[in-house]
């Protein structure tokens, strides 16, 4: 099944994401030789990357501010980017 290594990996895990031939998501050192224009991010205490150019509404920081922002005002937090393994 080629969607098991997916369905039973972490998202620590993944090296990384194309999606319609773009890639969105990974290992900084991969992602950055593949678009130069990233933002690293820190997911499950492992270094990654997103391809800034692919992000409609902003840097992911600045989104998950605004978000964060709102959600409070709502009386809630935000929920992590991920659940992370112990």
């Amino acid at each position: 099944n080629p969607y098991s290594a997916i369905a039973s990996g972490t998202i620590s895990r993944i090296d990384l994401v194309v999606i319609a031939g773009l890639p969105l998501y990974g290992d900084p050192a991969l992602l950055k030789k593949l678009t130069p224009n990233t933002e690293p991010l820190t997911v499950c205490g492992s270094a990654k990357s997103l391809n800034l150019d692919a992000l409609p509404a902003g840097s992911f920081i600045a989104v998950q501010s605004r978000l964060s922002a709102k959600m409070k005002a709502l009386g809630t937090d935000l929920a992590p980017i991920a659940d992370c393994e112990p």
